[in-house]
């Protein structure tokens, strides 16, 4: 779906109408190049999209209000102590590292899950993000998102480097927050972590009967692939862009105000509604699907304003994938009716049919406010309304090299822990 090459400055500017109908204005942010950018391997100028969506309402349905975005959040309390914090120390218990929650090397699994269940005391970033939406105090301040940035790099170098692991499910509400951004911790390790080999590829032969990858709205889009050999460190870095992006716009990722879902589809649903939802024309009578990109090539190397379709039949973006697994490898959800709400009994997204389009009572409205999920694995638009100081180039400019779509060209956690620590004045 691209225009240009990879290493183009245009690179990655294909945008995914999302919802499907969206046709709201976009344009472009011109970022030049910076010490930061070229100490990341980055020797040009980069453009940012913005989107100018519908302004928000006290009655506009918040994004964090959807259903099934933390597996911790939405399950009961025996099944948090009982199954995904046992998961965690297990994997923890040998660590030992600051900004990893509960990592303080015990040989006792006990006395790890005791530790780690002091941690999870401390509120997380996505509730600081769901909160400051909710009071229109636009993005996170500089400083403390430059705080969480560096802790959570340096965790995953600790993770990659020392330890050659995969987390798989980083996000905003697997990073834990101590005080007014004292300390930053993430957590959420568990069975959709992997053991990596020297040169951060996924160690196939350690995750021989387990080598399901998490997805989510956070995932990175070689994980949509299946079978995908580019598996590798770098599924977290995208991750960790996505981070950089809520610390921004504080919203979870490819989501908008006003979003109709309900929940977020199960994984294996997740996946293939992913790879074969695509934009429709209005216009074409033979039914050609077609997705919407932006036009970037253009000789002048201008911002790119001009939509036009491609055939989402050649389409990286659409590769078939297909899950035939019985889903025991990948998240399950269960059920909360607002952010931090939970019920009484275990729910399973995979049964619920609110996902579904369409039934007897109400017919799913193809223009209404969904979900594309054909935008997952894609860099999403920044918000045109939000305004950012110069403070706040840095953090554009790492969310930019960390969600390329090739693997091979974002830089690993240390290459940017160190070109933080060159560049930012004021380090946390």
């Amino acid at each position: 779906m691209e225009i240009g090459s990879e290493n183009d400055p245009q690179e990655d500017a294909a945008i995914v109408r999302n919802p499907m109908h969206c046709m709201a204005p976009l344009s472009a942010e011109k970022f030049d190049k910076s010490e930061f950018l070229s100490a990341v391997g980055v020797m040009g100028e980069i453009y940012l999209q913005r989107i100018k969506r519908p302004a928000k309402t006290d009655s506009t349905r918040s994004p964090w209000g959807v259903k099934n975005l933390s597996k911790r959040h939405d399950s009961t309390v025996p099944v948090f102590y009982g199954e995904l914090l046992v998961q965690e120390a297990q994997i923890i218990r040998n660590l030992d590292f600051a900004c990893i929650a509960g990592a303080m090397s015990s040989d006792c699994l006990d006395e790890c899950k005791r530790n780690l269940a002091v941690e999870y005391c401390s509120v997380d970033l996505a509730a600081i993000l769901a909160q400051r939406y909710k009071d229109n105090l636009g993005p996170l301040e500089a400083p403390k998102a430059m705080k969480a940035a560096f802790s959570i790099l340096g965790a995953l170098d600790y993770l990659h480097t020392s330890v050659l692991m995969l987390h798989g499910d980083l996000k905003s509400f697997n990073v834990l927050v101590v005080g007014d951004f004292k300390n930053v911790k993430i957590c959420g390790l568990g069975p959709l972590s992997k053991s990596l080999n020297p040169d951060g590829t996924l160690d196939t032969d350690s995750n021989a009967e387990n080598d399901m990858v998490g997805v989510g709205l956070w995932s990175a889009p070689e994980v949509f692939v299946k079978n995908s050999p580019n598996i590798s460190s770098k599924v977290d870095i995208f991750s960790f862009g996505l981070v950089v992006y809520e610390m921004m716009v504080c919203m979870p990722p490819h989501t908008f105000p006003g979003i109709m879902d309900l929940v977020i589809a199960a994984p294996n649903e997740l996946i293939k509604v992913r790879n074969s939802q695509k934009g429709q024309d209005p216009d074409l009578m033979d039914g050609d699907e077609v997705v919407m990109v932006i036009d970037s090539s253009d000789e002048e190397n201008d911002p790119p304003n001009k939509a036009y379709e491609v055939d989402s039949s050649d389409s990286e973006m659409h590769d078939g994938y297909g899950s035939d697994g019985d889903g025991d490898d990948v998240l399950h959800y269960s059920d909360g009716e607002e952010f931090g709400e939970t019920d009484d009994e275990e729910y399973d997204a995979a049964e619920d049919n609110t996902f579904e389009r369409g039934n007897e009572e109400d017919d799913w409205d193809i223009d209404g406010n969904f979900l594309n999920y054909g935008c997952l694995g894609t860099r999403p638009p920044i918000p045109a309304e939000i305004t950012f100081g110069k403070e706040y180039d840095i953090l554009m400019e790492m969310f930019y090299v960390c969600t390329y779509k090739m693997f091979a060209l974002r830089p690993n956690a240390a290459q940017l822990l160190k070109a933080l620590q060159d560049n930012y004045p004021a380090q946390p």
